[in-house]
C-alpha cells in the first residue's frame, strides 16, 4: 500500500505544480497585455502570488511535511477564494461562465490541500498523525 500512496502523493503533486502554474500563466497574460484596467492589473499580481506560494508551500511540504504547511495552504486557498469570489460579485460579472470559473478555481486549490495534506500524511506514514517509530526501535517497545 506504501506504493500507491507514494503514486497518489506524486500524481496530486504534480496536478498542484500543474494548477499553479496556470495561475502564473494567467497572471503574466493579464500583466503582459496592452490593455488592461488597473484592477484587472492587481487580480492578475494576486494570481501570480497564489500560484507561486502554492509552489512555495508544496515544496515546504516535500522537505518538512510538517503540519505548517498543510494550515498555510488552507489559509491561502480560503483568503484566494473569498477574494476571487467578491471580485467576481463586485464587477457585476456573475454570469454562467462566471460561475464555472469560480468552480474551477476551487477545484484548484482543493486538489493544492489535497496534494499538501496527502504529501504531510505520508511523511507522518498515517493519516491519523501517529508518528513513525525512530529507527532500529520496534514498536512499543521504549
Amino acid at each position: 500500500m506504501g506504493t500507491r500512496r507514494s503514486t497518489l502523493t506524486i500524481i496530486l503533486s504534480l496536478l498542484s505544480a500543474c494548477g499553479s502554474f496556470c495561475f502564473i500563466f494567467f497572471g503574466l497574460s493579464v500583466v503582459l497585455s496592452t490593455e488592461t484596467l488597473s484592477l484587472a492589473w492587481f487580480f492578475a499580481y494576486l494570481v501570480i502570488g497564489c500560484g507561486l506560494l502554492n509552489f512555495g508551500i508544496l515544496s515546504w511540504a516535500w522537505q518538512n511535511g510538517g503540519i505548517g504547511s498543510l494550515q498555510a495552504v488552507k489559509f491561502l486557498a480560503s483568503g484566494f477564494m473569498v477574494v476571487f469570489s467578491v471580485g467576481s460579485l463586485g464587477t457585476k460579472l456573475l454570469s454562467g461562465s462566471q460561475t464555472i470559473i469560480i468552480a474551477g478555481v476551487g477545484i484548484v486549490l482543493l486538489i493544492n490541500w489535497l496534494a499538501i495534506r496527502q504529501i504531510v500524511c505520508d511523511g507522518q506514514n498515517t493519516p491519523s498523525g501517529e508518528k513513525k517509530p525512530a529507527k532500529g526501535k520496534a514498536l512499543g517497545k521504549k
